[in-house]
């Protein structure tokens, strides 16, 4: 016999057994199990129209493995990997692909074994991949700085480090003059947003504005930055907003105020700092105590074999504080890729760019100019485990800096695929003795 169709308050209730009683409560309870039953047939439509595509995708994937199972089997194999590795020729969904990159574009599949892992950011509650993408050579000429990447080669390495594992985007508002947040925030458009983690930072101007006031961690400059790169990002919060820069002249009690009134906001998740020396980073957390707000979780600092003078005191006060280190610039510039011999003069890179030019070098790119015979001699021993490894001396110079316990991601920066594809080889699969590790530790020196 047919099931009567009883209206209470709007609602049908005639898909499943009516509940006893009619009470409010009750029929809030009916229109929730209703509303799940409608999406759980959405849900299956959905999946039914994303498998006939991967039917399509099929015969022009030459990456699928294909066998002499039933056609049962084969289709399940088919979804299965397809699923899996999200990157083949998925435009029309938006998945693992930029407007300006097709699957044509992409290197072949990372194994498993290989992707990047995932680690808690100091002592949060936010987990990051262990390396994390830097972008400050996305998008227009940085000051003067060679080897920019344009928005198509820049979406590709953003996909790519996606492929790897990689979820930790970081960035700020003066790269390429907001550039790079834009190119960041058209490939971030087609994303699920949730899955990645997203830092910028805040402190200097955008090398055009003339107002004095746009620049510095004063309130007025924080809050009108913020918003600026939430626009470019387009994002409504960033899980990690970072000063740039300690500011003399502001009071620190202003600064992270501010920054800790942006966190209640919802406009960012986490704080964190960069570019402070020990004593100014120990002033930051005492009065972050002091004050009993959002406390620092990360410091973003120049680290490498060849650059070790904050493991003198900042790394001391991170691990009291719980403060997860992001090193930036862990090959020194290209320094500590094996190209620079000892004796002879940088020929290409940034290296080159700054070599010989006093002007450059101390005001610039400071960074990129230790070429003496102790940091050679780091050099020539990663080239020595490199080729016992069978791997590459950037890979084993980032890897060395995984396993320094105060590090929770190291910050990558590339200009090319290749470079990208290399560098994220030392994130997992593989690891340096203790005798290697110590072998550089009495070999590095403070910079």
């Amino acid at each position: 016999p047919s099931i009567p169709v009883l209206v209470v308050r709007g609602i049908k209730l005639n898909s499943l057994a009516p509940p006893t009683g009619y009470s409010r409560k009750n029929i809030e309870r009916y229109k929730n199990l209703l509303n799940h039953k409608k999406q759980k047939t959405k849900n299956k439509k959905r999946e039914e129209k994303q498998y006939l595509m991967y039917r399509k995708l099929y015969r022009r994937s030459s990456t699928v493995p294909h066998c002499d199972a039933s056609p049962v089997q084969v289709d399940r194999k088919i979804a299965n990997h397809l699923r899996t590795h999200q990157h083949l020729n998925l435009e029309n969904r938006g998945i693992g692909t930029s407007p300006t990159t097709s699957a044509t574009d992409m290197s072949a599949p990372v194994a498993k074994e290989n992707k990047l892992p995932y680690v808690f950011l100091g002592k949060s509650g936010l987990k990051v991949s262990n390396m994390g993408l830097g972008t400050m050579t996305f998008g227009e000429n940085f000051y003067g700085l060679p080897g920019q990447c344009d928005e198509n080669t820049a979406h590709q390495i953003i996909n790519r480090f996606v492929e790897w594992g990689g979820n930790f985007i970081d960035t700020a508002d003066m790269y390429g003059r907001g550039n790079s947040e834009k190119i960041i925030g058209k490939w971030l458009e087609r994303q699920e947003r949730e899955n990645f983690v997203l830092a910028t930072k805040v402190r200097f101007n955008m090398g055009v504005e003339e107002n004095v006031n746009n620049i510095g961690l004063s309130r007025r400059h924080i809050t009108e930055g913020i918003d600026k790169s939430l626009n470019r990002l387009h994002t409504n919060y960033v899980d990690l907003y970072q000063t740039h820069c300690f500011d003399d002249a502001t009071p620190i009690e202003e600064t992270l105020r501010t920054l800790d009134d942006l966190v209640r906001s919802g406009k960012v998740r986490y704080v964190g700092v960069s570019n402070v020396t020990g004593w100014q980073l120990q002033k930051l957390v005492d009065a972050t105590e002091r004050l009993g707000i959002n406390p620092i979780v990360s410091l973003q600092q120049q680290y490498s074999l060849a650059s070790r003078d904050s493991e003198l005191e900042a790394f001391q006060v991170c691990k009291s504080a719980g403060i997860g280190v992001l090193p930036w610039s862990p090959l020194k510039g290209g320094l500590l890729t094996g190209k620079v011999k000892r004796g002879a003069k940088p020929t290409e890179g940034r290296l080159a760019w700054v070599a010989g030019d006093e002007k450059k070098s101390s005001q610039i790119a400071p960074a990129w100019t230790t070429l003496d015979d102790k940091t050679f001699d780091v050099i020539e021993a990663l080239e020595a485990i490199a080729k016992k490894h069978d791997r590459s001396v950037p890979q084993v110079a980032i890897r060395w800096l995984l396993q320094r316990d105060v590090v929770s991601s190291v910050i990558l920066g590339a200009r090319t695929l290749p470079q990208l594809e290399d560098n994220l080889g030392a994130g997992n699969g593989w690891s340096l003795t203790k005798q290697e590790v110590s072998k550089h530790m009495s070999r590095g020196v403070a910079r």
